[in-house]
């Protein structure tokens, strides 16, 4: 779900042409993020990340070193960009966390203890729920998860899951 999630974040659209765009590499500031972050762009290119990240994707874990008060502090971080909409690309790193913490509201949901559960033990919510976008505040049913590298909660709209309904030459049921 992880993978799928990361292959189908929201594309950019150009002003006058339609369709899948990548995230522009010109307008990222290489400068910037490796004075703050410790983040090189041919190290990212010689693993493979620059190419997921810069198709809305998230990079494996990469090692980073952020700035803070004049004091570095190196971590270790999934890697994504986010494109404003001024059209500048932000980094948004996934820092490790030792656990999620499934006390908290996610996105407007509490998760019960059956939720906790299931997140605990499959890395997986195990059913629909809705969350609420963080910017506009619309309610959308999504699939819940875990990060396996990161143990971040992590989230895609149900609409954007493609679920086959034949394996080989089987047609599967609607209960399979």
């Amino acid at each position: 779900m992880e993978q799928q999630k990361e292959q189908q974040e929201s594309p950019q659209q150009t002003q006058g042409r339609q369709g899948y765009q990548p995230i522009n590499e010109s307008k990222i500031n290489w400068q910037e993020l490796e004075e703050k972050w410790g983040i090189k762009r041919n190290e990212l290119e010689k693993s493979g990340d620059l190419k997921r990240m810069l198709n809305y994707g998230k990079s494996d874990l990469v090692s980073v070193a952020p700035k803070f008060d004049g004091q570095t502090f190196e971590t270790a971080a999934r890697l994504a960009f986010k494109v404003q909409e001024d059209g500048t690309v932000l980094l948004v790193p996934h820092l490790v966390q030792t656990a999620p913490n499934l006390d908290l509201e996610y996105k407007g949901h509490r998760f019960t203890e059956e939720d906790k559960r299931n997140l605990k033990e499959t890395g997986n919510l195990g059913r629909i729920v809705d969350l609420a976008n963080t910017e506009t505040g619309e309610l959308k049913p999504s699939f819940v998860s875990i990060d396996r590298q990161t143990n971040e909660l992590t989230d895609i709209a149900a609409n954007r899951v493609r679920v086959r309904d034949t394996i080989g030459k089987t047609v599967l049921s609607e209960t399979e």
